[in-house]
Parts: structure tokens; sequence; C-alpha cells
């Protein structure tokens, strides 16, 4: 409403004086309890969209995922597992976590693109891997950089392998989903890396 986009600084924090916290807490689920007040002019429907959007999300995730593996079945049974796992329930009712509960809503598809995409080699989840791993960095810095590294671990074992069996367009799509996917959250995830200096 101020006309700043992409979202920095937030006048009312640090007793009124402003302050950058969406330069170093992830803007994401913010930008849709934003979306959804604009539409509901209610903050507190607008809160229970913003929340409920992530759970619908991490089901849906979920559920693309397992059923790759194993199955419809076997995608409702996980879907179910997973929404209904404590940590969601603490996330969600007790710590109000927000920005974490949208990375566990992208996490199971980010494992889906790059499932997938070893598997088809198919250009549409190179899409999905990078705009899921967009979404965790953009969600949550802290799941991000524990998740970085054990992605790009797995993604670069795979490409070895599609590589060594002369899928050299799945090898690249691959490590290029993952690159593809910070740029798309750079404009956060930069500033927050070489900003961090100035943070007490």
């Amino acid at each position: 409403s101020d006309g700043m986009f992409p979202v920095r600084w937030s006048d009312y924090l640090g007793y009124n004086y402003g302050y950058p916290i969406f330069n170093f807490y992830g803007p994401l689920a913010y930008y849709v309890g934003a979306g959804a007040q604009f539409i509901v002019h209610n903050p507190v429907i607008a809160t229970k969209i913003m929340m409920g959007a992530a759970m619908v999300l991490a089901a849906f995730s979920m559920y693309y995922l397992a059923r790759a593996v194993w199955g419809t079945l076997g995608g409702f049974v996980a879907a179910v597992f997973y929404l209904s796992i404590p940590y969601h329930a603490l996330n969600l009712y007790v710590r109000g976590a927000i920005g974490e509960l949208w990375a566990y809503a992208f996490l199971p598809l980010v494992f889906y693109g790059i499932y997938k995409l070893y598997i088809t080699g198919r250009y549409r989840y190179f899409l999905v891997l990078a705009v899921s791993f967009a979404g965790i960095v953009l969600s949550h810095n802290i799941s991000a950089l524990i998740m970085t590294p054990i992605l790009g671990i797995i993604a670069l074992l795979l490409c070895g392998i599609a590589y060594s069996h002369g899928q050299r367009r799945t090898a690249l799509l691959l490590f290029m989903g993952l690159c593809v996917g910070f740029l798309l959250s750079s404009f956060y995830a930069i500033p927050a890396l070489f900003e961090m200096r100035y943070e007490n």
C-alpha cells in the first residue's frame, strides 16, 4: 500500500522507528496474507487464509510426491500423515511460525520436481523444481539454509548418474533447476546474505 515492492521495511516495528524485517525474514507468506487482505478486507480472515493455504499446499505437494512413487492411494495416505505430523500443529497453533509452515509446504514439491525431472526429463518438472525451491528460500531462510546443501548433493548425484547414462539435458536441467530457483528468490536472498553484518 506504500508503493514498495518487494517490501523491505515495516514502519511500525522497532518502537515505531521502522525495521527492515523483510530483508531478513521470509516474505512469501505475508505476500499471500496481503493479497488475501486486499480481497477480504479483514485481517483475521486474511491470516486464516494465509495459514490454511500453507496446509492445503502441503497436502497437495506431499500427495504428488508420494503418488509418483506409490500411486494414488499411497499419495493420499502420505498427504494425510504429512498434515498430521505434530510439527505442523506446533508451527501453526503454538509457535505461529508461518514462514516455516510455508517452507514445509514447498519441501515435498522440490523432491517431486527432482524425482520427476530425473525420470522424465520434461521441462515442466524443471519449472516445478525451480519455483518450489524459490518458495522455500522466500518462506524461511533457516529451512533454506538447512535444505540447500542436501538438495544440492542429491541433485549433483542424480546429475552424475544421468550424465553417465548419456542424459546430458536431464543432468543440466537438474543442476540448473536449483540455480534458477535461487535466482527467482534473489531479490530477497542476496540482500539477506550481504546485509547480515548490519544486523544487531
